[in-house]
C-alpha cells in the first residue's frame, strides 16, 4: 500500500507515529509478503536518525534518492539494526546519490554484469525469495539529465537482466511526471504499471507525482 509522504518530508512526533503504524499495519495484514519501501530525503544529513524508526519491523526493502553524500560520509553511520550493509550510490554531497537497504534475513547481491552509464544513477540488485528472485532498481534521474537518453538506458538494463528474471521493482525520483509522452510509451514497452497514485513533490501549490514505483 503507497503511503504519502508529506508526513515524512514535514515529520513531527506524531506524523511519525503515525506513518510508522500504517507501515506495521500494512505488514500485519500481508505477514508473508515482502515489503518494499522508498523515500526521496533530499539530502539525508541530519536526518538518519529518523530512518530505523520508520523501518523498524515494517519494510524488508528501503530505498532513498537524493542522498546527497560524498566519500567524507563514513559507511558505517548509515547502519540500521536487522538490514543488511546498504548498497550505496555517490554523486556528491550537493546532489543526487542513493541507499538501498535490504534485510539481513533476504539474500541479496549487487548486479554488475552489464556497465552502466556512470551519469545513470541506479543500483539494481537481485533479491532472492524461496521459489524465484526479483530485479529490484533503485534510481534517480537529475532534472537536468535527458529523459529519452536515461530511460533508454534503463530499457537497455532491463532488456539485459529480464533474460533471467521474471519480475522487477523500479522505484525512484524520475522528476517527470507518470502522463509525460515519454514516460507512456517507456510503460507501454516494459508493460509495466506505476503503482503510486498520489502527489509526492510540493514545489509548487498543485503538487505533481514524480516519485514512482513500477512494477512487472
Amino acid at each position: 500500500t503507497p503511503i504519502a509522504r508529506n508526513d515524512v518530508l514535514y515529520p513531527t512526533k506524531k506524523s511519525k507515529i503515525s506513518l510508522t503504524q500504517k507501515l506495521r499495519d500494512n505488514k500485519a495484514k500481508h505477514p508473508r509478503c515482502v515489503s518494499i519501501g522508498y523515500l526521496n530525503i533530499n539530502s539525508i544529513r541530519n536526518k538518519f536518525t529518523d530512518i530505523p524508526c520508520l523501518i523498524e519491523d515494517c519494510l524488508n526493502i528501503f530505498a532513498i534518492a537524493e542522498t546527497k553524500l560524498d566519500a567524507s560520509f563514513p559507511e558505517n553511520q548509515f547502519l540500521i539494526d536487522g538490514m543488511g550493509k546498504p548498497y550505496r550510490l555517490d554523486v556528491s554531497d550537493k546532489k543526487g546519490g542513493l541507499l538501498l537497504f535490504v534485510n539481513k534475513d533476504i539474500l541479496s547481491k549487487y548486479l554488475q554484469t552489464l556497465e552502466v552509464p556512470k551519469e545513470i544513477q541506479v543500483i539494481p540488485i537481485e533479491i532472492s525469495l524461496k521459489q524465484r528472485k526479483l530485479l529490484v532498481l533503485a534510481i534517480y534521474r537529475s532534472p537536468s539529465q535527458n529523459l529519452v537518453y536515461f530511460l533508454s538506458s534503463i530499457t537497455h538494463l532491463l532488456d539485459h537482466y529480464l533474460k533471467y528474471y521474471e519480475d522487477y521493482v523500479i522505484l525512484g525520483d524520475f522528476n517527470v511526471p507518470e502522463d509525460d509522452s515519454k514516460m507512456k510509451c517507456f510503460f507501454n514497452h516494459q508493460l509495466c504499471n506505476n503503482i503510486i497514485k498520489e502527489k509526492t513533490c510540493f514545489k509548487s501549490m498543485k503538487g505533481s507525482c514524480i516519485d514512482l514505483i513500477l512494477t512487472s
